[in-house]
């Protein structure tokens, strides 16, 4: 029996093979055939193969969901909305970790969505269980209370709206529900960038250059952080960026009372002993699958530095990237 995923929307969906047959079993809300995809940019259309092979980390993000769901307690969830689903980082260990459960996976991109189906349909058992749907995350088409979990994997933080798709979700997800965002936080960012420039200072007055990557890295992450940091949505380039924000404890909490939601927990995803090392680490590996070693040793005993320069209290509180539950 196919899944009935027309009484999860409020308006009519279309097989988009229709009218592209590459894009068979991608379904899109009538509404939104046409639209103009705002804020987007070729990374996730057009380029969208090449950003699936250097950004697919789906056992980073199945820990994150394992993690996420141990403190939640298993959810008892059938329906599971994700948000942003791309190629399915997130989608992946949903299916594995709620064998039961059924994905509606959406994404403004068909590319991302196809290889995402591609994906599902090698895989005899997980064949069937995921519904992709092409749409903006900042539309508002969902039936009522219909979805009993919402999962979105580094998401928000490239919406030109995160208020208007929390709000979305808010009306997409059952009472006593939740959603599960794993998202940038700009104090913690405020201080890698910080450290970044601090080494990236030392290294022009090494006496030998480094070879290992890792410092290009870290100059391009300091950039990208004093972009986000200076720019917002009035700017005439907001719309061009890929990662548009860095998101505050009092954003969020603002978002999740518009959105009808009771309760918001916020939690760091980074080593609370040494988080910038840790960050570091993972900023290596996701942006360009760098082990440590891109780094040269001095690099790591200045983020030492840093790492020791506050109290653990503190440094729970500086978060870096955090796990963000809404309760409904």
């Amino acid at each position: 029996m196919s899944f009935p995923i027309g009484d999860y929307f409020c308006e009519p969906l279309i097989d988009m093979g229709q009218d592209a047959p590459e894009l068979q079993g991608i379904w899109i809300p009538q509404s939104e055939i046409g639209k103009p995809r705002v804020g987007v940019t070729d990374q996730f259309l057009a380029n969208a193969g090449d950003y699936h092979t250097r950004y697919a980390n789906v056992p980073y993000f199945q820990g994150l969901l394992e993690r996420a769901f141990a403190h939640l307690g298993a959810p008892n969830a059938k329906v599971i909305l994700d948000i942003g689903s791309g190629s399915g980082n997130s989608v992946f260990g949903c299916l594995d970790l709620l064998p039961d459960a059924h994905v509606v996976a959406t994404d403004i991109s068909p590319q991302l969505l196809c290889i995402l189906r591609d994906g599902i349909d090698a895989q005899s058992n997980r064949r069937g269980r995921v519904t992709p749907v092409c749409m903006s995350a900042t539309r508002n088409l969902y039936a009522p209370e219909v979805f009993g979990l919402a999962v979105g994997a580094a998401v928000l933080h490239h919406l030109p709206d995160p208020k208007a798709a929390i709000h979305a979700i808010g009306t997409a997800l059952a009472p006593g529900s939740c959603a599960i965002f794993f998202e940038p936080f700009e104090n913690g960012n405020a201080i890698l960038r910080l450290a970044y420039g601090d080494l990236l200072e030392r290294a022009r007055h090494k006496t030998r250059s480094w070879r290992g990557g890792g410092l290009k890295v870290i100059a391009a992450l300091e950039k990208d952080f004093a972009v986000r940091a200076g720019i917002g949505p009035e700017h005439p380039r907001f719309l061009d960026l890929d990662d548009k924000w860095l998101f505050t404890r009092s954003m969020l909490e603002d978002c999740a009372n518009a959105g009808g939601f009771r309760r918001i927990e916020i939690e760091p995803l980074h080593e609370v002993a040494a988080p910038f090392s840790a960050q570091t680490r993972t900023n290596l590996s996701l942006a360009a699958g760098l082990a440590p070693e891109a780094l040269p040793d001095w690099c790591w005993e200045r983020l030492a530095f840093y790492d020791t320069a506050f109290s653990n209290a503190l440094k729970r509180d500086l978060l870096i990237e955090g796990r963000v539950i809404l309760h409904k």
